[in-house]
């Protein structure tokens, strides 16, 4: 629903581009890198002395998978970020194109801060990791 209104406004205000090419982008990346990340943790041995992992994704809250089972969900998962792959990155080269166009003399301090900010560009790189991986395991 929102990144519907966010489309409305990206294209009836070209002049906040900058802005709603972020917030689309990041809506997409936030929701592709929720599907694409697993966390593991060590909850024992077994008798031969392996590892026991249980594996977690963030969309499915609470629920801790095997790895056979964490497999399965993962490639369910991946379909399904790969179908997000050309948002992100439609909205994140306009973001980008944006900036590159404008010019970081010519934004606001606000704008300046948030568009150029580490985290910024820590939080798009790991969007394109997630893609790379992605394609790399289609």
């Amino acid at each position: 629903m929102i990144r519907n209104r966010l489309k409305s406004l990206y294209d009836a205000c070209p002049q906040q581009t900058l802005d709603l090419s972020w917030a689309l982008a990041e809506s997409y990346g936030n929701q592709l890198g929720k599907l694409t990340y697993w966390s593991e943790r060590k909850i024992g041995v077994d008798d031969r002395g392996d590892d026991i992992i249980e594996y977690s994704n963030f969309t499915l809250p609470g629920e801790t998978f095997n790895y056979a089972d964490m497999m399965v969900k993962r490639a369910e998962f991946d379909a399904q970020a790969r179908q997000l792959i050309p948002f992100v990155e439609q909205y994140l080269k306009a973001f980008r194109a944006t900036l590159s166009t404008i010019g970081a003399s010519n934004l606001s301090e606000r704008d300046r801060i948030v568009h150029y900010s580490s985290a910024s560009r820590k939080t798009a790189e790991s969007w394109e990791r997630a893609i790379a991986e992605l394609e790399m395991t289609k």
